[in-house]
This record gives structure tokens, C-alpha cells and sequence, in this order.
């Protein structure tokens, strides 16, 4: 069953864009289905590509996988993100199947442009997700989740959205972003033989970042010492 897991995997993450699909037009205009953002400021955005290009992120413990998709991005100011966006795909998806896994959220130190430090987590939150497009078996979706991450300093930082423990099929990835910005994005499992965080180019033969968005207020990060960060980490296991 581990080849089985490791083939599906290997075939949503490597497909290629199907014919007549267009990069994402814009956060505000998504074929006609609203906006689920709020009146809080975006302070980070990496619109999707509609496609079924993207990398495995989830837990599934009946056959022990683990897989993270991190993708970095820059704090210019300092903040603290009130609310996490980013899109994710269902493979192998069969009608009647829940859907609404509650969702894995962690954010990492920038270590020389691969995720350093886990800084702080919010383990399994549940999280709200609206279909945005259909591949019949393979559903696409937007996803968010209302958090209160701690003041961070001006620097570039990884985030990661894990699907939490759930039964396969289906199969979980995080979807691409329209370009690249900054690193690519990094992929890490040891299941499927990445135990140490690997760039997509290497593993797939093209580079591409997931795609994410963070709303967040101005913080001031004097308020934050470097010794807190243990605690603030403390909180949310």
C-alpha cells in the first residue's frame, strides 16, 4: 500500500496544467463566488493557479505519512497575521466523502532559504474552505482560518498548512501559486524518502510556490522578547 500512496501522490503533484485553464484573475474575482476575506489589512498575497499543480501536505497515520509543504514569505513591517488563506486540493475525492479535515497550521524561522526554527503552531484548528473548482475527482479549494499569531519582526519566515490525520482516499496538497516569489517552495517527508527539506524543482523538475495569503494588524515587536518564543510555542501543543 505504500507504493499505491506514494503513485497517487506522484500523479496529482507532477500533472501537468490541462489545456485552457488561466492563472488565477485575481483575490477578488473568482469566477463569481465571493470573497471570504474580512475588513483586516492583506499584508501578504500569492494568488493560486486553478490546476492541479501542487505538493502533498497532510498526516495519514493509517499508513504513516507525514509530508509538509512550506512556503516562505516577508514580514516588511512588523505584524502579527490575524487570518491564514491558502488553497488546497483533494485527489481522488469520491462523492459523499467529508471533506473539512481541520488543518495544521505551523510557521518557521528563515534558515539561509530553507524553513529554520518551528516558531509557533496551531495544531489541527479547524479551518473553513469554499469549492472553487471541480475536476470531478479532484476538488480544489479555498481555505482559511482566523488565528492570533504572535508580534513578528521584520524578516522572511515559512509557513505550513497541513491536512490533519485522515482516512486515504483522498489525498491532500497544497495548490500552486501563479509565480514564484522569493525561494521556491520546500517539500519534506521522510515517508516518501525527503527527510530533509528538498526545493520543488528538485523533486518535480520545476520550481513553484504554494499558494497563501496572511490578513494581520501592526505590531510592535519590542513587546515580544526572544526568550517568549519557547512559551508562545508552549501554548498552542
Amino acid at each position: 500500500m505504500r507504493t499505491l500512496v506514494l503513485l497517487v501522490w506522484l500523479s496529482v503533484c507532477t500533472t501537468a496544467l490541462a489545456s485552457g485553464l488561466e492563472p488565477q484573475p485575481g483575490r477578488f474575482d473568482r469566477e463569481g463566488i465571493p470573497y471570504q476575506g474580512g475588513d483586516r489589512d492583506v499584508c501578504w498575497s500569492e494568488p493560486p493557479l486553478i490546476s492541479r499543480l501542487g505538493g502533498s501536505s497532510e498526516i495519514i497515520s493509517m499508513y504513516g505519512v507525514e509530508s509538509k509543504v512550506a512556503n516562505d514569505f516577508v514580514v516588511a513591517e512588523p505584524f502579527h497575521i490575524t487570518r491564514v488563506r491558502w488553497w488546497g486540493n483533494y485527489y481522488q475525492y469520491s462523492p459523499g466523502y467529508p471533506m473539512g479535515f481541520p488543518i495544521n497550521l505551523q510557521f518557521y524561522t528563515d534558515a539561509a532559504g530553507i524553513p529554520g526554527t518551528l516558531l509557533f503552531e496551531f495544531p489541527c484548528v479547524d479551518g473553513h474552505d469554499v469549492l472553487i473548482h471541480d475536476f470531478g475527482a479532484d476538488l480544489i479549494f479555498e481555505q482559511w482560518a482566523d488565528v492570533n499569531g504572535p508580534c513578528m519582526g521584520v524578516g522572511t519566515y515559512w509557513f505550513v498548512a497541513q491536512c490533519c490525520d485522515h482516512p486515504f482516499p483522498p489525498q491532500y496538497a497544497r495548490v500552486a501559486a501563479q509565480v514564484v516569489t522569493g525561494a521556491t517552495s520546500m517539500f519534506w517527508s521522510p515517508f516518501f524518502g525527503y527527510p530533509e527539506w528538498t526545493p520543488t524543482d528538485v523533486i518535480w523538475g520545476e520550481a513553484w510556490d504554494a499558494s497563501q495569503e496572511f490578513e494581520c494588524e501592526p505590531c510592535d515587536p519590542t513587546a515580544v522578547s526572544p526568550s517568549s518564543w519557547g512559551r508562545i510555542r508552549a501554548l498552542y501543543h
